[in-house]
Order: C-alpha cells, then sequence, then structure tokens
C-alpha cells in the first residue's frame, strides 16, 4: 500500500515526503526502511510543488535526513537500482555539492569525512562497456557527465565488428580491457572553494578515499603540475642566489663588490616576484585563512628578511649594522629552508617525509617546555652548589661555565645530555657529596629517562603518521593545489574548474555488476564476492528474524490483551461479590433491624454448635457403602 500511494498518489507530497517532513524518529525509522527495499522511491516529488525527496531532506533542518540523502546520492545507491532514471539529470547534484560545501564550515568535521569516504563511483547514463587498449587514457574531466570517450568508441567498436559476442571472447587480455565508464556522482569536486574548505576545516582523512584521490590526482597533472614545477625553478634559483650573495657581503673585495651588487639586484627582483605571489595568495592580506599556515608565515617572514637584509648591506656599513645583518642573515637563511622544504611536499618521495617531520615537531611540544623547566631547575641547581669555588679567594678549581645563567643553562644541557663537562668542577668543592648527586640526577633524568620518552614520542608519531600516510600526503597535496588555484587569474579559474565539473574513470565490474576502483588480483574480487553474498544472506536472516520477532510480539500483545482483560473482568465480579457481603454483614450487624450482634467468638460457639446438631441428627452422616445413599 506504501509504494502504490507513493506512486499514484495524485496530491500533495508521496509518503516519503510525508515521513520526512514529520521529523520524528519512527518516521525516519519508516523513511529509512522504504529506501533501503526500494530505493527508487527516492525520485518521488511532490505533486503540486514538483519539489523532490533531496529538496525535502535538505530543507528539513534534520542532520539524520541529510545525512541519509547525501549519502545516497554520493554512494551510487540510486544509479545502481533505478535504471530508467539518474539523479546526474536533474538539478540535485548542483544543489548538493553547494549545500556540502555549506555543511563544511558549520557541521562536525567527522560528519563531512564521513560522507565523503563514502563518495563512489556511477555507472555513465546512455553508455555501454567497450574493449580499449590497455595504454589508453583511462581518467579524465570533462564539462558533463556524459561519457567522454564517445568519439573514440567509433574506432574501438570497428576494431571489434565482429560482434559483441564473438568480441567479448577474442579479447586480447595484454592488450585490450573491457572497462564500464564511469562518473563522479556530484560535480565542482575539484573547485577552488570546495576544495579550499576541505583543507581548512576537515582533517586529512576527507581524501583519504580513492574518488578524491583521482580529483587530485586529475587537478595536479593535468592543470597545477607545470606551474608548480616552474615557481620551483625560479626559487631553487633563488636559493642558490642567496647563498652566493650571503658569502659575498662578507668579503670586501672590488671584484667581488660588482658580482654582489648584480646578484643583489637579481635577488630583489626575484624577491619582488615573490612578494607578488603572496600578495595575490593572501587576496593583499585580507584573507582570513592565510595566516593559519605555517609555510605561508615561513614564506612572509623569509621575504621580509631578504629585503631587509639586501637594504643594509647597500645603504648601511656601521659597526651595529653588521651585527644585525648576521642576525638577518642567519633567520633569512632559516626561512628561506623551510621555504624549500614547503616545496618538496610536491614530490611523491618526498612529501610523506614533510608530513612525518610536521607531526614531529607538533608531538615534541609539550615534551620541549618540559625539559625546558627540567634544565633550569638543574643549571640553578649546579650554579648554586658551585658558587662557594669562584667566590672563594682562589679561582683554580673555579669553572666559568657556571659563572653567568646563560652559559651555565648550555653548560648543563652539555653535561646532561652529551655528558661533556669540566672535570675541574669536581676538584676542591666543599660539596662534593651534594655535587654527584646533582650530577647522578642530571644525567639519570635528563640522558636515560627523558631521551628515552622523546624515542618514544618520536616513534608513536611516525606510526600515527605512517597509519595515515596516504591521506596526509594527498592532503598536502590538496593544499598546493589550492595555493596555486588561487593565483591564477579569476577567467583563468573558472575555465579550469568548467572543464573539470566532473570526474570520469574507464574502470572494471566484478560478477554483480559493480564497479571495481582499484585494480587487485582475482582473489581480492572473489573474496570481495564472497563477503557481499555473505553480507547479503546476513541481511536476509537479519530481516527475517525481525518479522518473526514482531509476529511473536503481536502474538504476546494479543494473549496479554485478552488475559488483561479476563483479569479486569474477574476482578469486577470479586468487587461485586465483595460489595454484597459487606451489605450483607451490614445488615446482619443491625440491631436496628432486629439482627444479633455476634463477635469473633460468638461466631465460633454458633458454628460449633450447629455442627454438633448436624452430626447427631445425621444430617451430616456418611452415605451408605451399600446402596450409595445418605442414610
Amino acid at each position: 500500500w506504501v509504494l502504490a500511494e507513493i506512486y499514484t498518489s495524485p496530491d500533495g507530497p508521496s509518503i516519503l515526503q510525508r515521513f520526512m517532513i514529520d521529523g520524528g524518529e519512527r518516521s525516519i525509522l519508516k523513511t529509512v526502511e522504504i529506501v533501503k527495499r526500494h530505493p527508487e522511491a527516492f525520485l518521488t516529488f511532490n505533486r503540486k510543488t514538483g519539489e523532490n525527496c533531496f529538496n525535502t531532506a535538505f530543507t528539513s533542518g534534520n542532520t539524520s535526513l541529510i545525512a541519509f540523502a547525501m549519502t545516497l546520492l554520493v554512494n551510487g545507491s540510486l544509479e545502481v537500482k533505478s535504471c530508467c532514471r539518474s539523479t546526474l539529470m536533474t538539478g540535485i547534484p548542483a544543489h548538493a555539492i553547494a549545500l556540502l560545501q555549506d555543511m563544511v564550515s558549520y557541521m562536525p568535521p567527522q560528519f563531512i569525512v564521513d560522507i565523503i569516504c563514502k563518495l563512489n563511483f556511477v555507472k555513465v547514463p546512455f553508455s555501454h562497456p567497450r574493449v580499449v587498449p590497455t595504454l589508453y587514457l583511462q581518467e579524465c574531466a570533462s564539462p558533463s557527465f556524459f561519457d567522454p570517450w564517445k568519439p573514440c568508441a567509433h574506432l574501438l567498436e570497428s576494431q571489434n565488428h565482429l560482434g559483441k559476442e564473438v568480441s567479448r571472447h577474442r579479447i586480447d587480455l595484454k592488450h585490450e580491457h573491457l572497462l564500464n565508464p564511469a562518473v563522479l556522482p556530484l560535480p565542482g569536486l575539484g573547485s577552488y572553494q570546495f576544495l579550499k574548505a576541505l583543507t581548512v576545516e576537515c582533517p586529512p582523512s576527507v581524501f583519504d578515499n580513492d574518488a578524491m584521490e583521482l580529483v587530485l590526482r586529475i587537478m595536479w597533472k593535468q592543470h597545477i603540475k607545470s606551474f608548480f614545477l616552474i615557481d620551483f625553478f625560479f626559487f631553487v634559483i633563488f636559493f642558490c642566489l642567496w647563498i652566493l650573495f650571503a658569502e659575498l657581503s662578507t668579503s670586501s673585495s672590488l671584484q667581488n663588490q660588482t658580482l654582489m651588487h648584480s646578484i643583489g639586484g637579481t635577488l630583489l627582483v626575484l624577491n619582488l616576484l615573490f612578494t607578488l605571489k603572496e600578495l595575490v595568495q593572501s587576496n593583499m592580506c585580507r584573507e582570513p585563512d592565510y595566516f593559519r599556515s605555517m609555510w605561508n608565515l615561513s614564506d612572509v617572514l623569509a621575504l621580509v628578511c631578504v629585503y631587509t637584509y639586501i637594504g643594509m648591506t647597500f645603504f648601511s656599513s656601521s659597526s651595529t649594522a653588521e651585527e644585525i645583518l648576521l642576525w638577518v642573515a642567519v633567520f633569512g637563511t632559516f626561512f628561506l629552508t623551510l621555504k624549500f622544504l614547503s616545496y618538496l611536499r610536491g614530490f611523491p618521495f618526498t612529501g610523506w617525509l614533510i608530513s612525518v617531520l610536521r607531526q614531529n615537531f607538533h608531538d615534541v611540544q609539550g615534551f620541549a617546555v618540559v625539559m625546558l623547566v627540567i634544565l633550569v631547575g638543574f643549571t640553578v641547581a649546579f650554579r648554586l652548589v658551585l658558587e662557594g669555588n669562584c667566590n672563594s679567594g682562589t679561582q683554580q678549581n673555579c669553572s666559568p661555565s657556571f659563572t653567568q645563567p646563560v652559559v651555565a643553562f648550555f653548560a648543563t644541557l652539555q653535561l646532561s645530555l652529551l655528558s661533556v663537562y669540566d672535570p675541574i668542577i669536581f676538584q676542591g668543592n666543599d660539596n662534593k657529596l651534594l655535587l654527584l648527586l646533582i650530577f647522578f640526577l642530571a644525567v639519570t633524568i635528563v640522558t636515560v629517562v627523558s631521551l628515552n620518552a622523546l624515542i618514544s614520542i618520536l616513534g608513536d608519531s611516525y606510526s600515527r603518521v605512517q597509519e595515515h600516510a596516504t591521506a596526509n600526503q594527498r592532503m598536502e597535496r590538496a593544499q598546493l593545489i589550492v595555493e596555486y588555484l588561487s593565483l591564477l587569474p579569476k577567467r583563468k579559474r573558472e575555465d579550469i574548474e568548467q572543464r573539470t565539473r566532473y570526474f570520469h574513470a574507464l574502470l572494471k565490474s566484478d560478477s554483480h555488476g559493480d564497479l571495481l576502483v582499484n585494480h587487485e588480483d582475482p582473489g581480492m574480487h572473489a573474496l570481495r564476492a564472497l563477503r557481499r553474498d555473505i553480507g547479503e544472506l546476513s541481511e536476509r536472516s537479519n530481516e527475517r528474524t525481525k518479522q518473526l520477532v514482531d509476529q511473536m510480539r503481536n502474538s504476546v500483545d494479543g494473549d496479554i490483551s485478552s488475559l488483561r482483560s479476563e483479569v479486569l473482568q474477574a476482578l469486577q465480579m470479586l468487587s461485586m461479590d465483595v460489595k454484597r457481603l459487606q451489605r450483607t454483614r451490614e445488615a446482619a450487624y443491625n440491631p436496628a433491624a432486629g439482627a444479633i450482634a455476634l463477635g469473633n467468638r460468638g461466631v465460633m460457639t454458633a458454628v460449633s454448635a450447629v455442627t454438633n446438631y448436624g452430626m447427631k441428627g445425621g444430617i451430616f452422616a456418611p452415605r451408605n457403602e451399600t446402596d450409595g445413599k445418605a442414610t
């Protein structure tokens, strides 16, 4: 009746929409149950307003309904079951990607991760499997969800013109494959705004799926990689010129001065180009998320240091300026090194290592604070014990390493970590026993305990990074894609987004007709098919068990209801008897009506007298066993 009403109701929303509008827990469970059995029911709509079930779920404000509708759309459930209708030919996907982009900002990150991780390929409408060469392009992006390889299909079909059945048996497995055109169900997955929202608000696990890997791989290879390599080439030149300029700035020869001026001018021009790049990337410093990245901060500080060093080298020659120049050169080299490391994220063989180093530095922050407190404590202890030697008249047993607080801190660091110390501190000290105790504690706590704890922390950090190495590397790749998309002119960026609106792939299918994203061995395919069959059997068994339990519950409910009615009827009859006995008792104990009032003792006497009389008079005599009659 429900399904018949869904498809034949001439007015108002369908049953599925009525359940969603109600929003109660029972209504949501009914919605899930109907769609689970008949997914095509989600394609119904309101016959009066034309609103479909997706819009009803999206506008309901119910998080569970929104997640349910979004999951149905991204995992391809509707496309598999409804062969005659496709959501790709409606405005639902465009509405869904806009809503998903807004949800990234105000929904919990794990909520978005759960939806994106279920993103799966669906078969392209009006397409059929085809035989393609092994070296043929098997992934691409296009403005439409229709088959982008269709122009080449005539050439491929002409090579296999012997008939469909014959051609299937004549596939050269070494050079040809039978593949299915597939597409991701959401448009704009590679757009600048969507990728930026994912990289800023979501953890790296949001990219830990095959669909997002395809999106990032196509965007990187076809549109971003060339810009990255050009940028990296200019920075390598810039970094080498910086090292050469820093070396030449310490020389005073006339020839070096001439070369230094030419190198400095080239550095200034390249630094200006990198400054324009950062200004465009930060939207003239108006982008609030720009400074949340450690790499962007290091870029800005490196630019400032280069400008400062070049300017003070050419226009200042005082001794104070030389000391400042030394500090600027050191910090400029440090920040440029960080910028160099940020470029290494774009290479597969170094990107994972950058992720490990970032996680290690993040995890040892608390350990560094604890170690700093411990070292400061031991520094004060050593200075207190060794102060007597330095304050005495003879300075022969005084170690200069502990005379000043800053020098004493580094001396304690060397003593506790590297076991490097001046033996003179143990000679002629009045508190030698106390000094040995402090030395023993410093070496034990810092070298043995703390360093082992540091090794454990770094090992645990490495394990966690390796566990999510793929997701972390894809996150770094996505950040680079967002960075270079922000540098492109708006018209160029919109052109790329239009050309990459839908992402396609040629995929194999298993015995059930499901698309296979990963190219695994047949044993894994068989194992997956077996797991799917077991899951289907388990689902059927659970459904049958649920039906039996419901029947038993209904039967028990009916028995309980009948028993309840019988008990209520018996209680009512008992209540009437009690009331009647109560009225009889009141009438028997009423002296005004001529009744004899008997107490409990009088009642017992009367009963005994009547019983004795009956026995004597033969009223209660036993039956005669001969004739069976009473005597």
